[in-house]
């Protein structure tokens, strides 16, 4: 840590060990792994994962934990108030205040109004990261509630001085069109793993005469699983699908079930439960195709791991990803068109009967030479100096 030059205090509504939360988790936790030797992270968490009713046996809550190259304090439910959180931001040992989320009361909201009622915390800069909640899908799920919010957050003058984190030009586009007088805006893509090298990959088809499909994500709306399995419904194909992920929405899972046993014989789904992140990779491999056709990610970390695992996706047109099929690596369609999708099942079928082995290999090297790419750090590094009024060293 003899090299510190920037300290961020972040808050996050879930970290590691927590897996049931989403890319956001992994986004921060590639960034500690990336920056960490040049930048000191202070994560302020929640002390249980996303659902659960109990606190993390592996941790100590409301203190400071070492995980990786960051400092986490886990807070109980008692221990998140505005008051607690004032104090935190008064307090000068740190440089830039990061906030992981738009509409979160706990984690991003009480975090801006401690800062402003406070007067060290007020002077600090700070970063909010909308993690994809402007986009138009997620937008229009409770959109009252949202829009309501934007206007009263808007005219408290909330976010006037915030330095915005796009994590793409679409949402550099949407930040744009929703607060209209000039925001700031840095843009930097989110830090992805690194791909493992082919060989190491344990890719296990099983049956050629079976197309093995997995959706891998959050059971809720936004995650559109039920129009997956509407697709499936329209599809000859004999076709398993696995679904993994945490239940996020019942009401919505319902809705999910009786479409599953509505589903055709030739199409054979299962509830697979919820996976450890590091347990995500090495289960796509064992899959034909991801299919997740998300009404909006702002990155989707699940597909930049079936690209890194050699599977093929098959995905809205509402995420970063595009000009797949001219990759030929897979399919970004738009949700307007269904025969879009069944095609592309159609054609992941043919081309697995014909050189499953050499598509593999392609779509992974396709993921090897996006993914590693230095200037994804180097805009994430850019983006904390920026909001810091620091110049970058070493430059």
């Amino acid at each position: 840590m003899t090299n510190i030059q920037l300290k961020i205090l972040v808050f996050l509504p879930y970290y590691y060990p927590g897996h049931k939360a989403g890319g956001a988790v992994r986004t921060i936790a590639n960034m500690v792994e990336g920056l960490g030797d040049e930048i000191e992270f202070k994560i302020i968490t929640s002390d249980r994962d996303l659902g659960d009713a109990t606190p993390y046996s592996t941790v100590d809550v409301d203190r400071w934990n070492r995980v990786g190259k960051a400092l986490v304090n886990y807070t109980s439910p008692g221990r998140r108030g505005l008051s607690i959180w004032r104090n935190l931001v008064q307090i000068d040992h740190y440089d830039v205040l990061y906030l992981n989320s738009l509409f979160h009361p706990v984690f991003s909201l009480l975090p801006l109004q401690a800062r402003r009622w406070s007067r060290v915390g007020k002077r600090k800069p700070v970063i909010v990261a909308p993690r994809g909640q402007f986009g138009p899908g997620a937008l229009k799920i409770k959109r009252f509630q949202k829009t309501t919010y934007l206007r009263l957050t808007k005219a408290m003058g909330l976010y006037s001085d915030v330095l915005w984190h796009a994590s793409s030009c679409d949402e550099q586009f949407h930040l744009s069109s929703i607060f209209r007088d000039s925001p700031q805006i840095h843009v930097a893509r989110d830090l992805p793993e690194c791909p493992p090298a082919f060989e190491r990959l344990s890719v296990n088809r099983g049956r050629d005469d079976i197309l093995r499909v997995v959706f891998i994500s959050r059971i809720c709306r936004m995650k559109n699983l039920d129009f997956a399995l509407r697709i499936l419904a329209q599809s000859p194909l004999p076709i398993e699908f696995d679904i993994w992920g945490p239940l996020e929405d019942s009401l919505y899972w319902n809705k999910c079930l009786m479409l599953i046993e509505a589903l055709p014989s030739n199409i054979v789904a299962r509830y697979r439960g919820v996976l450890d992140h590091k347990h995500v990779m090495p289960t796509i491999a064992g899959y034909d195709l991801l299919f997740l056709p998300t009404q909006g990610e702002n990155y989707g970390h699940v597909i930049a791991e079936a690209l890194s695992a050699g599977t093929a996706v098959l995905i809205s047109n509402e995420t970063p990803w595009h000009d797949l099929t001219e990759d030929g690596v897979g399919w970004d369609i738009a949700l307007t068109n269904e025969a879009g999708f069944l095609n592309a099942l159609n054609s992941a079928f043919d081309r697995l009967q014909k050189d499953s082995l050499a598509w593999r290999r392609k779509i992974h090297e396709y993921a090897v030479n996006r993914l590693r790419d230095p200037n994804l750090l180097e805009a994430n590094r850019q983006l904390f100096y920026r909001a810091a009024g620091r110049s970058l060293p070493f430059s």
